[in-house]
């Protein structure tokens, strides 16, 4: 055999073997045109892939054939509250699928389920698609935090007049999109709308980095230009604002931004803190959390760390209260804007 670099024997076995990782990741069958899949990403990023293939963003969609995926959602039925008549939903899991029906006023309705939205970190929130193009996100989700349903976030807590109040929100179909667009790596837009067939669950490689087989390409042609997108390299505003693009940079109308529901939001908090305008955008999302693994909840050291990081012995700005300890729980402290569930205040403060 040839034992040059770039013999033609070892550039026919990298084709082969790139053809194969495409193929594993169905990238020859079912993906996009231009996408490789994070299979084929992993190929040369195998820490990268092996951390984020299995973290909370990759597991923020699934599609409600997946249901197996799920045995710990209880096959029960719930009330909408403690009032005898209000509504009654029983869920039913099957082998490739899962239903609520909804029970109220006499009138009962199955209602299919069509996409199971989030990694079960916090909770697990359900989506159908209704006939006639109309889009609903169910009237209850699945909280980690108790092992069981109640009102999803956002929804009024009055008890529902008729059965298709207890169904939960309507959505229209730029709304619905715009779900499946930040829980997903790719949504086709066609110029009738939305293609929802084509959706491709869970925030995976080319979500940020965009379309790999240009970058491929590239990096078989030994091109200088790798032909694909790093965030990381992004200034500190317009990283917060990519993030943001799904984990919202402005709170919902009309909210006060210092009520405890913009927690949920964290690069609206992270905007206004004092860290990120006076750094001028120096601390942005990549300073705490790697982008390819889970946000450490509970390592409160950890974070406590990257606050020491700048305001250490050193620093002119160091806490006189706990100089050398407990940032996060004065600063970041976690707070439960809706019912079961937390977040972290990013406006690096002390909350009165």
């Amino acid at each position: 055999m040839d034992r040059r670099p770039d013999s033609l024997a070892r550039r026919l076995l990298r084709s082969l073997l790139l053809w194969y990782a495409m193929a594993q990741a169905g990238a020859l069958l079912a993906l996009p045109e231009g996408y490789v899949g994070a299979k084929t990403c992993g190929g040369c990023h195998p820490h990268e892939y092996a951390t984020q293939s299995k973290s909370h963003h990759a597991e923020a969609l699934h599609t409600g054939a997946a249901i197996a995926q799920f045995p710990f959602l209880p096959a029960n039925t719930v009330s909408e509250n403690s009032d005898p008549k209000s509504a009654r939903f029983e869920f039913r899991k099957g082998a490739r699928e899962f239903l609520v029906k909804v029970t109220l006023g006499g009138r009962q309705v199955d209602l299919h389920v069509d996409w199971i939205m989030g990694a079960n970190d916090q909770g697990l929130t359900f989506f159908s698609r209704l006939p006639g193009g109309e889009f609903l996100e169910h009237r209850l989700t699945y909280y980690r935090r108790i092992g069981n349903y109640d009102i999803t976030p956002g929804q009024s807590s009055n008890m529902s007049n008729t059965v298709e109040q207890a169904f939960g929100l309507p959505l229209t179909a730029a709304s619905a999109a715009q779900c499946l667009r930040c829980h997903s790596t790719y949504l086709r837009q066609t110029q009738d709308g939305p293609d929802y067939d084509s959706v491709l669950p869970g925030v995976t490689c080319e979500r940020c980095h965009g379309p790999g087989a240009q970058h491929v390409r590239a990096i078989r042609s030994k091109s200088a230009d790798r032909k694909i997108q790093n965030p990381g390299k992004l200034s500190g505003d317009e990283l917060v604002l990519f993030c943001g693009e799904c984990h919202r940079t402005e709170p919902p109308p009309g909210t006060d931004f210092d009520a405890p529901i913009v927690a949920r939001f964290q690069p609206v908090g992270l905007q206004m803190s004092a860290c990120f305008q006076k750094s001028n955008g120096a601390i942005n999302c990549l300073t705490c959390h790697n982008p390819h693994e889970n946000a450490r909840r509970e390592d409160d050291a950890f974070y406590n760390g990257r606050c020491l990081g700048c305001h250490g012995a050193q620093s002119t700005q160091r806490c006189k209260i706990r100089p050398n300890e407990g940032c996060v729980g004065c600063h970041l402290p976690k707070l439960t804007p809706v019912p079961h569930v937390k977040f972290a205040d990013h406006w690096i403060r002390v909350r009165q």
